[in-house]
């Protein structure tokens, strides 16, 4: 019976947890002025099945507190009590407790809840006189009901679905998310491979071409170097090593279409099922913070401030590893909040600011980043205090000149800041923020102070929504591959080697107006090779950034952006890292994932300069990216380029044919219309709303004919449309001529 229990209150953990996040979250859209009728009668529904679910494992606490919460919203829902914010404050402190005697049943100090009760009492007891009264039963907590009735009645599932649905424990479902990114780079080395047969058919064809000239000679010669006997001989052998040859053809390509087609079945498969494990595994802010409210709450008691709190965007999605990450960090933050921020009451009077200080904590999502702010109104940063406290921890020499600014602000994150001179239970021992940088630090995040205008601090941080599939940007510097998190780069530049100035006797360029720091990738790593490799023309940049520009690297060579699972490089991380972990490139090798955040702040440390190398001078070929789903064109169309003397990228889609555009940007685009994921509309569309691609010449070449097609794609922005039934190669080369 012991262990049946034991998983009871298992389930009974994750499944609690739903109903509290779920009341709060419409508690506060109730408070934001939410349609009173809808929201009362979902959460009297929770907090009737709270109460049954209570009752089943046995836990008479929770199930009176729930079941006097369920009395309180059918008098809201009939009209019998009004709501406000006593009515609300009553709930909250309902949610706190029923969260505090949960804890209590895993082990933690008892708890009383009467005067929880009480609260809830009064909410019935004094409706509002203008109110039809109605007599409300005394809600006390009934009989534990027998074995096997708990089944039944109140016991209800936790929701009216819940037939369809599965409790599956959440290390299972990384193992599943672990095998689907295991999928992913099983295709990655699986282009590799049909990569590798395309050669090989290349070569075979060659190969083919080489031996029917070779024949045509031996034809020739051997009448004058042997008899009819001996040439018929050799003209067998010949037959059949020519037999030979093109069965290895057939079978070369036949090999080669049905890589491809299990490569596409594969992909299509694995990002499926990637998409939807990273959904399951996708929880709502609330499911982590919920407890963040009273825990601010209690901390004001025990420090004798008055402070009210608010939280927007619980019920924000986010990876559940992510959240459970950045809960200590917040919660330190939010400390700090009470402790170094919010004034007494009096002081606050005293400066002409209300006597009840607000502290916010704030959940975003901007693109593939999840965005975690908290700010108070409280007594903000003295830039004197914090120089003083930093020449203490010995973090600025004593002769030393302060920073100012955004620099200033910075040491706060150093370890062993505090501008307490004692601790005491809430703060002052110097850990805080280090911890909270490091935390961010470990999920490719960045963690920003800065002042409220109205004199109070604001904290930003910034982490990936997801925690293990990422899109990455992978870069070769001194001879070696490292890849860069794609959403920690505000921008991709080709530079000439000129443009690289000097701002306070640091290396910098100008974007935007603004001078941003550059470094070499491969000296900010201390590698041998510390000069980029380069022709004036074009140097290869990475502009890092969050919200604006930030440090620019300049690398050798920008290789293209991949959807990879960034893995464990099974060593612990050091505070601050270069290292993120790592990805499996297509042979097998393992390219390090660097930390953007700690690369801007390892160049902030040490600066260094920036190098470069001029490559002997070459006649450079133009260079075409043919975008088609159609092997037989692209072979078509990238051996006729090729002949001509250009130099051919190709992609399968639109999507991949963006990505190389970007990265390799080419002189000119050649693409067909019909294409998955991405058609040839949409990649012109693109391109051409992208101020970085906009000048880039299109070619479409499709087999669709008409008139529409035409005039569609020519007003997207293509320079060219070239139709397929007419192609001819002489048009094609005519067309890029003029273009590039």
């Amino acid at each position: 019976m012991t262990g049946i229990r034991e998983k009871l209150l298992a389930a009974f953990e994750a499944e609690h947890r739903e109903y509290l996040t779920d009341i709060g979250a419409r508690l506060d859209r109730l408070g934001e002025g939410g349609a009173l009728g809808a929201e009362i009668e979902e959460m009297l529904r929770q907090a009737h099945s709270l109460k049954g679910a209570a009752r089943a494992v046995d836990l008479p606490g929770i199930e009176a507190v729930a079941h006097r919460l369920e009395a309180v919203f059918i008098a809201l829902r009939d009209g019998i009590v009004r709501f406000g914010p006593v009515q609300a404050s009553a709930i909250r402190q309902a949610l706190d407790a029923i969260e505090d005697l949960a804890s209590a049943a895993r082990g933690g100090r008892p708890v009383d809840a009467d005067s929880t009760l009480s609260a809830l009492d009064a909410v019935l007891r004094d409706g509002p006189a203008s109110a039809p009264r109605q007599t409300v039963p005394a809600a006390r907590p009934p009989e534990p009901p027998a074995p096997q009735e708990a089944a039944s009645h109140d016991a209800a599932p936790a929701r009216p679905d819940s037939t369809g649905t599965l409790r599956l424990e959440a290390a299972r479902l990384d193992d599943l998310l672990r095998t689907a990114g295991e999928l992913l780079a099983e295709q990655t080395r699986m282009d590799a491979t049909g990569r590798q047969l395309g050669e090989l058919d290349r070569e075979a064809a060659d190969l083919e071409r080489s031996w029917a000239a070779l024949r045509r000679a031996i034809g020739a010669a051997v009448p004058a170097f042997g008899t009819d006997a001996e040439a018929l001989g050799l003209g067998r052998l010949s037959d059949a090593f020519e037999q030979q040859l093109r069965r290895l053809r057939r079978v070369g390509r036949e090999v080669r279409r049905r890589h491809e087609g299990a490569l596409r079945s594969a992909r299509r498969t694995g990002e499926a099922l990637g998409r939807q494990l990273r959904a399951a595994r996708m929880t709502p802010a609330a499911s982590v913070f919920e407890g963040a409210r009273k825990m601010v709450r209690d901390l004001a008691a025990d420090t004798g401030k008055e402070v009210a709190v608010e939280i927007r965007g619980l019920e924000v999605q986010a990876d559940r590893l992510v959240l459970q990450e950045l809960k200590d960090p917040v919660m330190h933050l939010l400390r700090n909040a009470v402790g170094h921020g919010i004034e007494p009451p009096e002081q606050r009077r005293a400066a002409g600011k209300p006597p009840e200080g607000r502290v916010s904590l704030e959940f975003r999502v901007a693109g593939d980043r999840l965005l975690v702010i908290v700010s108070d109104d409280g007594r903000g940063f003295d830039p004197a205090e914090i120089t003083a406290a930093a020449r203490r921890a010995g973090l600025i020499a004593a002769d030393e000149p302060a920073p100012a600014g955004a620099d200033l602000l910075e040491l706060l994150f150093s370890s062993g800041f505090s501008t307490r001179e004692a601790a005491d239970s809430i703060a002052g021992r110097g850990i805080g923020l280090s911890v909270v940088r490091e935390a961010v630090h470990r999920l490719d995040g960045t963690a920003v102070a800065t002042r409220r205008p109205d004199g109070g601090a604001r904290f930003r941080l910034s982490v990936p929504v997801s925690a293990l599939a990422r899109d990455v940007l992978l870069v070769r510097t001194g001879g070696r591959i490292f890849a860069l998190p794609a959403d920690g780069i505000e921008r991709l530049m080709r530079l000439e080697a000129q443009a690289v100035g000097s701002v306070e006797g640091r290396p910098a360029i100008q974007i935007d107006g603004r001078p941003v720091r550059m470094a070499g990738l491969s000296a900010l790593l201390g590698l041998a090779e510390t000069s980029i490799e380069t022709t004036r023309a074009r140097m290869p940049v990475v502009v890092l950034g969050d919200e604006r520009p930030v440090l620019a690297l300049g690398v050798d060579e920008l290789l293209g952006l991949r959807n990879v699972l960034v893995r464990s490089l099974g060593l612990p991380a050091a505070p601050g890292a270069l290292a993120a972990g790592g990805v499996v490139l297509e042979d097998g090798d393992v390219a390090v994932v660097l930390n953007p955040a700690a690369l801007e702040r390892s160049l902030r440390r040490a600066p260094t300069a920036v190098e470069t190398r001029e490559r002997a001078a070459t006649r450079r070929a133009p260079v075409v990216l043919v975008v088609d789903d159609s092997l037989t064109t692209r072979t078509l169309e990238k051996s006729i380029l090729e002949a001509h003397g250009y130099e051919v990228l190709m992609a399968v889609d639109g999507i991949e044919g963006l990505n190389r555009a970007r990265t390799e940007r080419p002189d000119v685009v050649v693409t067909d219309i019909q294409m998955p994921r991405l058609d040839g509309f949409g990649l012109v569309q693109a391109m051409k709303q992208d101020e970085a691609l906009k000048e880039i010449p299109v070619v479409i070449v499709s087999s669709l004919d008409r008139r529409e097609e035409r005039a569609r794609g020519l007003a997207l922005g293509a320079d060219a449309y070239v139709v397929k039934q007419r192609f001819d190669q002489q048009a094609l080369l005519e067309t890029i001529r003029q273009l590039i």
